[in-house]
């Protein structure tokens, strides 16, 4: 695998270069923003999670009520957690988002960062507060997808609580309170049934897909399993690997014959140290990869 090369690079004078033109092509008007970014995204791919988290702040600083700077605030919320998050740093990190959400006018960043603020909660252990986040997106939202994400949210919040010592505290009868591992999965398919019909258990009619794909894993960012889901047009060898960002083969999850049909398959990363994750799938002319971040 060839070695990442960031963008824009700075040599020894502290001249911005463009690697992707030619030194006769190079363009004008590079934006400090761009630069910032090229700048933590190679310190992240290369893992200098100090150095990208140090960058992905700044960015957030400078430009988080900006259209499209949500990356940085996910890769700001991966890098605290690779380099090690304590209360003060998430007591921060929640003051600054719910500033910049006050303050943007960019309606969908204003949802992703407070669904940043609410994984923020769920790193403190405040299972409650986040629940009660997710609760008010499901009350108010008029947008089906939406409701729907913060519905398996709000489930897998009650999951983590009920994993952790102290739970929910004083909630007993909540309508998310998850007693056993299948009650989880029970209640995560009751809610995709909603929405996809191949989620249905009452329907015995086979589902067959009409296109081939790998589906974004879920949880993401995960720890330590996540759950991964593709789907085949016609039966055939299917191959699906984990590698690293490096190129090397984590594991094999799937080598076999499989007919037609949607499959999920569970990653359990627990022996693996945070990063980020590269899964894909080989099944006749078909080829597809996701990356999967893994914070610890």
């Amino acid at each position: 695998m060839r070695k990442h090369i960031p963008r824009f690079r700075r040599d020894n004078n502290n001249v911005v270069t463009d690697t992707l033109y030619s030194l006769q092509q190079q363009p004008v008007n590079i934006s400090a923003r761009e630069i910032l970014e090229s700048e933590a995204e190679n310190a992240f791919i290369t893992g200098d999670y100090s150095e990208a988290k140090n960058k992905y702040l700044a960015l957030v600083n400078a430009y988080g009520t900006e259209a499209g700077g949500i990356k940085s605030y996910h890769r700001l919320y991966e890098t605290d957690k690779m380099v090690g998050i304590t209360d003060e740093i998430i007591s921060s990190r929640i003051t600054l988002c719910q500033e910049k959400a006050n303050q943007t006018t960019d309606t969908l960043l204003r949802k992703m960062v407070n669904q940043i603020i609410s994984l923020y909660y769920i790193e403190r252990r405040e299972f409650q507060t986040a629940l009660s986040r997710y609760e008010g997106v499901i009350g108010t939202s008029i947008i089906e997808e939406e409701a729907l994400f913060a519905e398996l949210d709000a489930y897998t919040v009650a999951y983590l609580s009920s994993q952790s010592q102290g739970g929910l505290g004083k909630v007993t009868e909540n309508k998310y309170l998850i007693k056993s591992n299948e009650d989880y999965t029970e209640k995560i398919q009751d809610v995709l049934s909603k929405k996809f019909s191949v989620f249905k258990s009452e329907t015995k009619k086979e589902v067959i897909p009409e296109q081939y794909n790998l589906f974004q894993n879920y949880p993401n960012p995960f720890n330590p399993e996540t759950v991964i889901s593709y789907q085949l047009v016609a039966g055939g060898q299917v191959s699906l690997k984990v590698y690293d960002i490096l190129g090397n083969e984590i594991v094999t999850l799937v080598d076999k014959e499989q007919e037609s049909g949607r499959y999920q398959v569970t990653f359990d990363a627990s022996k693996l140290s945070s990063g980020v994750y590269i899964c894909r799938i080989v099944t006749g002319d078909f080829v597809k990869t996701i990356k999967m971040s893994l914070v610890k």
